[in-house]
């Protein structure tokens, strides 16, 4: 990573993770972090963007897929205005006025199903990464927060230690480009002296209880049968204390980020999905593969839409 700092999200993922995100992906990530100018943008192209950011030919194989991804990606960046340090380089609104006045909505939770072959996955480590490349401009965290001097800060990664594989590509990037020197234990990594990243298993809530938290990334959480909503509700309550304070400060808002491929109508984050609606601050998707993933349309999947369980793996029957 070089020593200028990243402009955006975006810049973030293709220049330190070595990321290209597709346009959707780009688009849910904007708005978690608010990056994106409500101004300058074009809202028809906001509201009805394409899975592939509005260009699409026939073709198949590797070289197809980078076109694909690059000129798509230069579609949208046509027609959304990026903020440039929290700022648009365009017509000079910044990212505080923006929230001061709700043209932008600070993100608290970012909730969905994503069907398979959608970089879900992708898409929660630029999100934890960027959030914690954030948090290190704080200096001490917790008095940014107004909380004790450097008292420590977490960031929970929930799996259920073997479905997802969040943790093992958030783990890698972190230690390449956010943190070096870390000690032997593969499920905790310190970003620094008040700042630690740290997987849990989802099979026992009560050991995630008693700590303060800036962020959590659940991994599948609809795979999750052992008190998912539990987990949910010590979540919220580990998060509340830096949510509240993070208002009318200019810190990142803590951020619970849950996305997963689909299981049913009926698991836990179907049931978040519905207790969360109508919340400005819940960043919500369900989103077909085709959808996201611009190197697919519908018809690459009609054999497997024919049953149900490939109606379910594609996000179909939920979207």
């Amino acid at each position: 990573m070089t020593k200028e700092q990243p402009a955006n999200i975006l810049e973030w993922a293709n220049r330190s993770l070595d990321i290209r995100l597709w346009p959707t992906q780009a688009k849910l990530a904007l708005e978690t972090f608010g990056e994106w100018c409500p101004v300058c943008t074009d809202h028809h192209y906001w509201e009805h963007m394409p899975a592939s950011g509005g260009w699409r030919v026939s073709g198949v194989g590797p070289a197809f897929a980078q076109r694909v991804t690059k000129n798509g990606m230069e579609m949208f960046l046509t027609h959304v205005a990026l903020l440039e340090h929290g700022k648009c380089p365009k017509c000079g609104l910044e990212r505080k006025q923006a929230i001061k006045t709700r043209h932008i909505q600070p993100i608290q939770e970012v909730l969905g199903f994503i069907g398979q072959r959608g970089g879900s996955t992708v898409l929660s480590v630029v999100l934890g990464t960027y959030l914690i490349h954030k948090l290190r401009q704080l200096g001490d965290i917790a008095t940014a927060y107004g909380l004790i001097p450097e008292q420590q800060i977490e960031i929970a990664v929930i799996d259920d230690g073997g479905l997802g594989t969040l943790w093992d590509v958030l783990n890698e990037k972190i230690r390449h480009c956010l943190a070096d020197d870390q000690p032997e234990d593969p499920s905790v990594v310190f970003i620094d002296k008040s700042l630690v990243v740290r997987r849990y298993s989802a099979g026992n809530p009560d050991q995630l209880r008693g700590v303060t938290r800036v962020a959590a990334l659940i991994d599948t959480l609809a795979w999750i049968d052992a008190d998912a909503d539990e987990i949910l509700a010590v979540l919220d309550n580990s998060l509340l204390t830096m949510r509240h304070e993070s208002v009318d400060r200019d810190v990142p808002t803590p951020l619970l980020v849950a996305l997963s491929s689909p299981r049913g109508n009926d698991d836990a984050l179907a049931r978040r999905l519905v207790q969360k609606a109508g919340h400005k601050n819940v960043l919500k998707c369900c989103l077909p593969t085709w959808n996201i993933n611009p190197h697919h349309i519908r018809d690459d999947f009609a054999k497997e839409l024919q049953t149900p369980n490939g109606r379910r793996d594609y996000a179909i029957d939920l979207s």
